[in-house]
């Protein structure tokens, strides 16, 4: 088919020609052209491709795969997120107040010493105090690691700006959010 200012003309190939097996066919133009119109043979009409392709556009379902895979690939990459580890384990990381608590049940045992008493429930707020001291320093430990890690992935995204860019806009882009985007 051609396309000109002035007129459009469609160029019909209406025979075809089997230089292994010497044989000619021949059919009218206006044949293959109603061929074409009703779809016979293996090749679709420019005007059903073209359909076909815009109505993938309307199917979201690739562009959350892909931001799917673009989170799978940042996380890969620059590391998990660890904001949510680090807010549940920063409740439990206070020394500082876990060694007060700890001064206090000391306190409590020598005064008990002193007055030569043995209750019970001050030596096991001792020992609770001692083990929640060790747990709160054991905690503090492992938030350093998530902190250095959050820090790594905090980099790494400002140095990929297009990459974030991209989970950003198919997020508001998408009219299908997945489950993973509205948790």
């Amino acid at each position: 088919m051609t396309r000109r200012r002035e007129d459009n003309r469609v160029l019909v190939v209406s025979s075809s020609d089997d230089v292994d097996h010497g044989t000619t066919t021949a059919t009218s133009p206006l044949e293959v052209l109603r061929a074409v119109l009703r779809h016979e043979g293996e090749d679709r009409s420019a005007h059903d491709v073209l359909r076909s392709s815009l109505a993938a556009y309307e199917d979201w379902s690739p562009f959350s795969n892909l931001a799917y895979e673009t989170r799978r690939l940042i996380d890969e990459r620059a590391g998990s997120d660890r904001s949510g580890e680090i807010a549940v384990l920063t409740r439990h990381a206070n020394v500082e107040a876990a060694r007060e608590h700890l001064r206090s049940a000391e306190a409590a045992v020598r005064q008990m010493e002193k007055e030569h008493c043995h209750e019970t429930p001050i030596w096991n707020e001792l020992h609770a105090a001692r083990y929640g001291l060790e747990n709160a320093t054991e905690v503090r430990g492992e938030l350093e690691v998530l902190f250095t890690n959050q820090e790594r992935r905090a980099r790494w995204i400002v140095d990929h700006p297009s990459e974030v860019a991209w989970l950003k806009s198919s997020r508001s882009a998408s009219p299908v959010q997945t489950a993973s985007q509205t948790s």
